[in-house]
């Protein structure tokens, strides 16, 4: 063994011992251990190096060590972390004759976190590769081996600074380290300055045995872009909303922690939690509609969920062309499709094409509306270009199967208005317009909360104090809010029948003004509706 001459604290948390070693009959090689020991070389603690693990055609390995972990063997006292002294190899070799030597044993390195952090402006995997090989440095933990990138250790992209990294057509594996701790290997991604941008295409990163590599993306100020990525094998992958996975894979993969990311087009197989744990976990305000289109999730052998809605889920939320496969068909299983964590109040969840669900809740009533059809306009400059923040508002007119200008009574207390409306046939998060009401607080456009059959409430503004009088009208509206960057508004809902409909466009506020633009036509039940609105300047 080498002995340092110093004592070494490695008691810290996650503190990792590496070693160059060379066997040179590693074909007949029957048993490697790591010995480390305190000052005295009888107080030691060893551990075993699965033999899988040395090159199958020989050559230096790097062999990392959680210095923490439950030693092999002991001798003496054991070790004691906090005053490493000795350390080296112990081999097992039949009789091999000559004078070569049999093992070298070179630098001996402690780490502890991300082993290496990429911090230029710009950069590539390869350069990664390039540090590691230094001949000053010899990291172990990126090398490239047959053109595969081994990832042995943590590495980090990104930090206070601005990074923009971009590459293609690449394979990472975290290959087999028995010793390692378990969140030893993986890639980190730091978004925490704005300029920083990730952008990963067509490539591959896989774990290769039980210790595995995982993905954690943090900070929210900058962008990760993966197209056409295929994740395998890893531990736990963690998203946010600056994070954009699309037409891409997660294979045998542990939990997707992914609040607001993007991730359509994407194929979620083989998650094998525990029971009654999900595949993606999804614990943001943000209505997946747009973010999840067109994945895919089958289930593993496990009893485990696809998607978990956590407790600041939208209670409104729309799942659009989405299959599920091989969960149970039935609600308040282990493995129903969704878990809603919701322990109270009513989640409205509307399938848009896709598999239609089942699920499993903590108490808030599921409402399933399947069959939905998307109600959409999009706004327009007259040169063509997409207006933002224009304001639509499309309501029934006569002669469909949604409430038109019914006579209503209404109770109000506090700010909340209950409406006796009989037969309204409307569910919760549906919008009505209000109007007749002797309070102006009672007249608007509302999201309401079903009570019952004839009764709904919605909340207002302020307190009127009383019950309204007048001839009070009810009218369903299908699409009321602004549009997005892309000039859109949409939502989905189910249509028992052809609804007319009349509305109208208009950008009042905010300059560049637009004159108001008419909608009408008709929601299709099968087809469902789109508008383009053609705004003329009003400035």
């Amino acid at each position: 063994m080498i002995n340092d001459g110093a004592t070494n604290d490695l008691s810290a948390t996650d503190v990792h011992l590496g070693i160059w070693l060379w066997v040179t009959h590693y074909s007949v090689l029957t048993a490697l251990r790591v010995r480390c020991a305190g000052a005295a070389s009888g107080d030691y603690d060893e551990h075993i190096v699965p033999l899988t693990e040395y090159p199958a055609l020989g050559g230096w390995i790097r062999v990392w060590l959680d210095i923490s972990r439950t030693p092999d063997a002991t001798g003496g006292s054991a070790l004691n972390e906090a005053a490493l002294q000795h350390v080296g190899p112990v081999v097992s070799l039949p009789a091999v004759g000559g004078n070569a030597q049999n093992i070298v044993m070179d630098a001996v390195d402690h780490a502890v976190g991300a082993g290496l952090t990429l911090a230029g402006t710009s950069g590539l995997w390869s350069d990664f590769v390039t540090a590691d090989a230094n001949t000053t440095n010899q990291y172990g933990i990126m090398r490239l081996v047959g053109g595969v990138l081994n990832c042995l250790g943590r590495v980090q992209l990104g930090t206070a600074s601005s990074l923009v990294f971009t590459d293609a057509n690449f394979t990472i594996i975290f290959p087999q380290q028995n010793l390692v701790h378990d969140a030893w290997m993986g890639i980190s991604i730091d978004l925490q300055h704005a300029s920083t941008a990730v952008t990963w295409a067509s490539g591959v990163i896989q774990s290769s045995s039980v210790k595995k590599g995982d993905l954690v993306v943090t900070g929210t100020s900058g962008t990760f872009t993966a197209t056409g990525m295929v994740c395998g094998n890893l531990r736990i992958v963690t998203l946010n909303s600056k994070c954009s996975y699309t037409q891409g894979a997660f294979g045998s993969c542990g939990q997707i922690t992914a609040p607001g990311a993007t991730l359509t087009n994407t194929q979620v197989t083989g998650y094998e939690g525990t029971a009654n744990t999900s595949a993606l976990i999804w614990n943001v305000a943000t209505d997946p509609d747009g973010k999840m289109n067109g994945m895919t999730f089958i289930k593993g052998t496990a009893a485990t969920h696809a998607i978990e809605f956590g407790l600041n889920s939208p209670t409104s939320m729309t799942l659009r062309n989405i299959t599920f496969t091989s969960y149970h068909a039935s609600n308040g299983n282990n493995d129903s499709t969704l878990h809603i964590k919701r322990t109270s109040g009513t989640v409205t969840i509307t399938i848009t094409g896709g598999t239609t669900p089942s699920y499993r809740t903590d108490g808030a009533t599921v409402v399933i509306v399947a069959g939905a059809v998307t109600v959409l306009v999009n706004a327009k400059t007259v040169g063509g270009a997409n207006i933002q923040n224009a304001r639509v508002f499309l309501k029934a007119a006569t002669g469909g199967p949604f409430p038109f200008d019914v006579t209503v009574t209404i109770a109000n207390s506090g700010t909340t208005a209950t409406v006796t409306h009989t037969s309204h046939g409307l569910l919760t998060n549906d919008k009505v317009v209000i109007k007749g009401a002797s309070h102006l607080a009672n007249n608007g456009v509302f999201t309401i909360t079903v009570t019952g059959t004839n009764t709904y409430t919605y909340t207002m503004g302020s307190s009127p104090g009383s019950n309204p009088t007048g001839t009070i009208k009810a009218t369903f509206v299908a699409l009321e809010g602004l549009t997005d960057a892309s000039g859109n508004i949409s939502t989905s809902r189910v249509y028992a029948s052809a609804q007319p409909v009349t509305g109208w466009v208009r950008k009042s506020t905010g300059s560049p003004l637009y004159k108001q633009a008419l909608l009408g036509g008709s929601v299709s039940n099968t087809a469902g509706y789109t508008a383009n609105a053609q705004l003329v300047s009003d400035e």
